[in-house]
């Protein structure tokens, strides 16, 4: 009797070892970013895959934009910080991910990211449950550590009513969101100067102002002949008496 009792403990065991070798195997990588035939598992209350959510709030921001009475369709968008590029990401900066669903579903998210000539990825979300309709926030999404330079794909996945949602003809490749990743912040620009101004005496003996000579202050020589002399900004020249002091009677290029 105890020897069966062990057979069966044992056979027990075996049976969970290979239910958790086959969780595993189900949310493994998956094909290139652009192969059609890969779809991750269809989401069951039995829990015969593990659901993997990120460790980000999600926030429903409003009414979803799509009729609600179609087959199951999303709209992903990603949000960066930068005004400039909101798919660039530098540094510290984080990142918000869009998606609007036309019906309560399961999102999977698939990341993909540069490793040499060739791309690797991982599971983002894995039956990730949204229970409305509606535009969902998904962040802030933070770099790690090691978070690989250079290009990153969102591969999507959305589960709805029985079906998974199925490419847009309008809109091909809608479930593909791209993004890249930079290290190291930019340096920063360092402004050009403005126009130089020189004085000069023309033949005429009419002083004038000469803005091409690439310096911002204008040297004039003292008016009682003395040899020293001292710096002038070009708008105390163009704009006040000083100009009518030194007899200045032209300012070339000002305009």
């Amino acid at each position: 009797m105890r020897g069966t009792l062990l057979f069966f403990a044992g056979l027990l065991l075996l049976v969970a070892f290979v239910s958790l070798v086959g969780q595993t195997t189900s949310v493994g990588a998956v094909g290139a970013p652009t192969e059609n035939y890969t779809i991750p598992n269809i989401p069951t209350g039995d829990q015969s895959s593990p659901e993997i959510v990120p460790p980000v709030k999600y926030i429903r921001q409003g009414p979803t934009s799509q009729p609600q009475s179609a087959p199951p369709r999303f709209i992903p968008a990603f949000i960066g910080t930068s005004l400039q590029d909101r798919s660039r990401i530098t540094a510290n900066e984080n990142w918000y991910l869009d998606v609007d669903i036309n019906a309560p579903g399961w999102l999977y998210i698939y990341e993909y990211f540069s490793a040499g000539n060739d791309f690797q990825g991982r599971w983002i979300a894995y039956k990730w449950q949204l229970l409305e309709n509606g535009l969902w926030r998904l962040g802030p999404f933070t770099p790690e550590n090691n978070e690989a330079e250079g290009q990153h794909i969102y591969r999507i996945w959305f589960y709805s009513d029985g079906q998974w949602a199925a490419e847009d003809s309008d809109a091909p490749k809608q479930n593909l969101v791209y993004w890249t990743y930079v290290k190291v912040q930019p340096a920063e620009q360092v402004p050009s100067q403005p126009p130089i101004a020189t004085v000069r005496k023309n033949t005429s003996s009419v002083r004038y102002l000469d803005f091409s000579a690439g310096r911002s202050m204008a040297r004039l020589p003292d008016i009682s002949g003395h040899r020293h002399a001292w710096l002038l900004s070009i708008p105390d020249l163009c704009q006040s008496e000083e100009k009518s002091r030194y007899g200045i009677t032209d300012c070339r290029g000002r305009d």
